[in-house]
């Protein structure tokens, strides 16, 4: 329920995932590529939908080299996914991980991580373009990162979750 689906200006499309919130808003984390196309136009506002339903969003953070951004919807959308840097939440090669693709039946594509890099984890799973901003859980059920990309042999790439902590947000 904390993950939804974010749509931009020119058909731009991925995940987001309410992080925390603060106050009466939602802060939804989401891959750079998803709200690319709408930085590109010196845009900021995009589309949180979950259903039938809808908000309008706006881009408060973007780190394109760490390929993450940041969109806040002024009302509380649902539970916060990652309120806080979890202890436990980094994932090893051979870890199983879940990446958690928008809305109430959409399949968690289940996988493996296949290779970790300071800045990068490989996770292969099934791959759907709504992957692009999910995020991947890890088997203690702690958000351990967010799909920044993915390929067509079926490997999502994802920012580990520290990374938000350092581009997108001070955390403790």
């Amino acid at each position: 329920q904390s993950v939804f689906e974010l749509q931009g200006a020119g058909g731009s499309r991925g995940s987001a995932f309410v992080a925390w919130t603060e106050g009466n808003r939602s802060y939804l984390l989401t891959a750079h590529r998803a709200v690319a196309g709408v930085l590109a136009d010196d845009g900021r506002t995009v589309f949180v939908e979950s259903g039938s339903r809808f908000w309008t969003a706006r881009i408060v953070a973007a780190d394109r080299p760490a390929g993450l951004a940041l969109v806040r919807v002024d009302t509380l959308l649902a539970d916060p996914l990652w309120q806080e840097l979890e202890e436990g939440a980094r994932l090893s090669p051979r870890d199983a991980a879940v990446v958690v693709p928008p809305g109430p039946d959409a399949a968690f594509a289940q996988g493996s991580v296949v290779a970790v890099t300071q800045e990068r984890l490989l996770v292969r799973a099934g791959v759907d373009e709504l992957n692009v901003g999910a995020p991947v859980i890890a088997s203690d059920g702690t958000v351990a990162g967010v799909v920044v990309a993915t390929t067509p042999a079926g490997v999502n790439r994802v920012a580990p979750i520290e990374l938000a902590c350092s581009k997108i947000r001070a955390c403790d």
